[in-house]
């Protein structure tokens, strides 16, 4: 939306101050595309840099995370067994 109000004031500049070459308006209309263009791939790759640092940063902060603990639990007592078997025992 800006860089078609800034064409239009380019355009208006151009036509409203007097003898201009059609040339000239061409050449500025096509630099102020050229312009515009440029200055939205700058935006676009100021989001992709910050979604890419927010990213590391992301990664530092799992990495200093303090690990859980070991699992503790006695070879014959796993509730997914007991589980299986009630299961099982209930389609008989």
């Amino acid at each position: 939306m800006i860089s078609v109000i800034f064409l239009v004031a380019v355009t208006l500049i151009f036509l409203l101050f007097g003898n201009t070459v059609s040339g000239s308006l061409g050449l500025a209309i096509s630099s102020v595309l050229s312009l515009s263009g440029t200055l939205q791939w700058g935006m676009r790759q100021s989001a992709e840099t910050e979604n890419l640092m927010t990213s590391v940063e992301r990664a530092l902060e799992y990495s200093k995370l303090e690990s859980e603990a070991e699992l503790e639990s006695k070879p014959g007592k796993l509730k997914t067994a007991v589980g299986i078997s009630l299961y099982r025992s209930h389609l008989n």
